[in-house]
């Protein structure tokens, strides 16, 4: 989750290109911040070297409902939900990421 104009998921973005490389993981992208319009938010995907696919802003805020509903996530951003092989979800800090997948 981030929002495109957050100073502290610029901040992850390098993190999350590493992230990219990996074979086993699979990103997708949350906008959680303000409304942007998808045409802005694929042109900031661009911008930043996104090559996931990031939700469209109809869809974000479905998600974003689902998850506080469920008690996942609380508002803060930037925020990385984790969810393994077997179907069991976790939040991490991605700034140690080559860690976590070791």
């Amino acid at each position: 989750l981030f929002g495109s104009t957050c100073a502290f998921c610029q901040k992850k973005v390098p993190a999350i290109k590493k992230l990219m490389k990996h074979k086993n993981v699979q990103i997708i992208g949350i906008h959680s911040h303000k409304n942007i319009g998808d045409k802005a938010l694929k042109a900031y995907a661009k911008k930043v070297g996104f090559t996931f696919d990031i939700l469209s802003f109809k869809n974000d805020i479905k998600m974003l409902n689902f998850l506080r509903d469920i008690g996942v996530w609380l508002g803060g951003i930037p925020f990385t939900i984790l969810v393994d092989e077997d179907g069991n979800v976790f939040e991490v800090d991605i700034s140690n990421i080559d860690e976590e997948l070791e």
